[in-house]
């Protein structure tokens, strides 16, 4: 029981990882866009 459940974990884990690494570049994507259509000065303000 503890190998299938190893088993199971060892492919879920990278279809995790990528989900999660591709969530958080489209996070990221889109932080920067509003940051430039935003402007520099404004981006002090917010933080």
């Amino acid at each position: 029981m503890y190998i299938k459940e190893a088993r199971w974990t060892k492919q879920f884990i990278p279809f995790s990882a990528f989900w999660l690494r591709s969530s958080v570049v489209s996070v990221l994507i889109s932080l920067i866009s509003d940051m430039w259509s935003i402007g520099s000065h404004d981006i002090n303000s917010i933080f």
